[in-house]
């Protein structure tokens, strides 16, 4: 029989969530200091879409309709509630920005406590208040100030809530609906979405076949025929934008694509030095494969495979 961890004791657990709840603290007095109550760049594009939903001409092509190579269906349908109830106050755009934020943070958080629980080792929570710097990092001052941002900050909170529901201990069949809610918000927020749903297989083949859960090798069908229906309806009428890349150019130029993934993982933990981001990220790429090689001997080794 395993021996039982030692718990933290009960103090340790508030000064863990009073530090973790410092950043978000100061995210909000930036902001409450710095914000500016006028549109800025896209934003302006949306007037269009306004208009016809001011005058009652709105229609789902509208909310579908392409932006560069997004489909910003529930942004755009958040952001006209907004102004709806309270003009174009910029100010309520950036609180949704902080609520997805938190939503992102409270998704990695019960992660990191049910893994704390399922491996017996209760000083895995001291890495609370880290995860919560990097959620919450003032790097990305410029999205958090944008209100027309809240489209990356509802994919990555959608993603986070995702993978929480994929990695539950069991995968119940509200736990698989939570996901494909998740991956459909996602992929209609912003066009990194779409790469959810491979993610979300790779979980799922791993369940199924490398820790031999059958119900997980069902829920792939399930998971692979909705992906290819919302990915199917993602590109109706899809044209690529002429002043951005196309998709393939990761596919044309691998390390140059390993490069910019490296920087964008990097950039919260290293601000103001691209090589220094580039390193932060690839060890962060590092760190999270070889978490999840141990995860997975572990939990072959609980179920005897």
């Amino acid at each position: 029989m395993a021996e039982k961890a030692t718990p933290l004791p009960a103090i340790a657990h508030v000064l863990i969530w009073i530090a973790a709840a410092v950043p978000l603290a100061v995210l909000v007095l930036c902001l409450q200091r710095h914000w500016v109550d006028v549109p800025q760049n896209d934003q302006w594009a949306f007037v269009g879409t306004l208009q016809r939903f001011m005058e009652g001409r709105l229609t789902f092509a509208d909310l579908h309709a392409q932006h560069n190579e997004h489909r910003l269906i529930f942004p755009r349908l958040v952001m006209l509630g907004l102004i709806r109830l309270n003009g174009w106050d910029i100010a309520s755009e950036l609180v949704v920005n902080v609520v997805l934020g938190c939503v992102l943070f409270a998704a990695v958080a019960v992660m990191l406590v049910r893994t704390s629980r399922e491996a017996r080792q209760p000083w895995l929570l001291l890495a609370l208040p880290a995860l919560s710097v990097l959620a919450f990092s003032l790097s990305q001052w410029e999205n958090w100030l944008w209100g027309w941002q809240l489209q990356i900050f509802m994919n990555v909170a959608a993603v986070a809530a995702g993978v929480a529901c994929l990695t539950a201990r069991d995968l119940r069949p509200a736990a698989m609906l939570g996901a494909v809610a998740a991956g459909v918000v996602a992929t209609y927020s912003f066009a990194n979405g779409v790469l959810f749903w491979v993610i979300g297989a790779a979980v799922l083949v791993v369940r199924g076949w490398m820790l031999g859960e059958q119900h997980s090798k069902r829920a792939l069908g399930l998971w692979l025929g909705v992906a290819a229906l919302l990915i199917a309806s993602y590109l109706i009428g899809y044209h690529k934008p002429g002043h951005h890349p196309s998709f393939l150019e990761a596919l044309k130029h691998p390390l140059r694509f390993l490069d910019y993934i490296g920087l964008y993982l990097g950039a919260p933990i290293v601000s103001g030095s691209q090589k220094g981001a580039f390193y932060s990220g690839l060890a962060a790429m590092l760190g999270c494969f070889g978490l999840v090689v141990h995860w997975v001997l572990r939990r072959r080794a609980q179920v005897g495979l």
